[in-house]
């Protein structure tokens, strides 16, 4: 990867309007000033908006492939907490673009391939299951693809038999 020596450029949009203009504008500059589509299209929003990230996600890295990391400017702004927030969004963005935040460096990993695996189930409170109907168990799976353990793949799934799901797991993975 390359880092270009002049600024990216700040587009200002509206996130309640055309989101996919404004994201074909903002791939249409960087190809425009830099020869080539952004490998990251950072959003800061006003307030939080799910509606609006999903959205994004949506459009930029399944639509366009390519990577995004939303921000709160009440969060990048603000002074109690920003270095700690600013920190996160680094190691998201670093992850993002291919960087490894951490290795695990144990020789047992070194000897031999290895894939760490981990699983969780999360069931509703005991309140939510005298809804009608209850809400669905979440089961997910989550399994490193690389050998220094720190790329990982991931797989959940919602109204289903959550521990079977996780029982059912090949024991040859």
């Amino acid at each position: 990867m390359s880092v270009p020596s002049s600024p990216p450029s700040i587009l200002v949009g509206n996130p309640q309007g055309d989101l996919e203009s404004i994201f074909y504008n903002a791939i249409n500059k960087a190809e425009q000033d830099f020869g080539r589509q952004p490998d990251l299209i950072i959003v800061v929003l006003k307030t939080s908006s799910i509606p609006v990230y999903r959205a994004v996600k949506q459009a930029l890295e399944i639509g366009h492939g390519i990577a995004s990391q939303v921000m709160l400017a009440e969060k990048v702004f603000k002074d109690r907490g920003q270095p700690q927030y600013l920190a996160n969004i680094s190691m998201k963005v670093n992850v993002k673009l291919g960087g490894k935040n951490w290795t695990v460096n144990q020789p047992l990993f070194q000897q031999s391939r290895w894939m760490l695996i981990g699983g969780d189930v999360s069931s509703p409170s005991p309140s939510a299951l005298k809804l009608d109907p209850p809400p669905p168990s979440t089961a997910a799976l989550c399994a490193t693809i690389d050998r220094d353990c720190t790329c990982e793949s991931a797989s959940s799934g919602g109204r289903c038999n959550a521990p079977l799901l996780l029982l059912k797991a090949d024991p040859n993975m």
